[in-house]
């Protein structure tokens, strides 16, 4: 090629301190290697932070999860609603449903019948057969799910 003064030129702009096409091209490809984990990492820690609300659609839906022979006083049956992990205890003749889930850490809770108590093994928090924070770093209560008794079968919802 020959430029505006009519010298010979081999056609690239390395020379006049420009960047070839293969340059620019090989630029690009190592600055997204590069910065594709960096901002993967950025969103992840931004969705850690700012959790996506949990949108729960429909009608509160009623589930059987026990006949009312199948719990004794003071015992628990532990019970999948919604993908999460419950337990219907019996106090005397009264049911409730709690979940299983510390609101600590996400632990998951054990039910002693002996002691009417939830106890936590990560951290220790306890809560009460009312899913109320005893004692540990629990924030908040343990969330419920209404329970009701028909027909000798104890069915739950939200």
């Amino acid at each position: 090629m020959t430029d505006v003064a009519g010298n010979q030129t081999s056609g690239s702009g390395a020379e006049h301190g420009g960047i070839t096409r293969r340059e620019l091209l090989i630029d690009a490809v190592v600055g997204l290697t590069f910065a594709t984990p960096i901002l993967a990492a950025v969103f992840a820690a931004v969705r850690y932070i700012i959790p996506p609300a949990r949108v729960i659609t429909g009608a509160a839906e009623r589930v059987q999860v026990a006949a009312v022979a199948d719990v004794a006083a003071g015992q628990s049956k532990d019970f999948i609603y919604r993908d999460a992990p419950y337990a219907l205890i019996r106090i005397d003749n009264e049911f409730r449903a709690f979940s299983k889930v510390c609101t600590h850490l996400g632990c998951i809770v054990d039910w002693k019948g002996s002691e009417r108590i939830f106890r936590c093994p990560c951290h220790n928090a306890v809560f009460d057969a009312s899913g109320s924070v005893v004692s540990g770093p629990a924030p908040r209560p343990l969330p419920h799910l209404k329970v009701e008794v028909a027909a000798g079968k104890v069915y739950v919802s939200a």
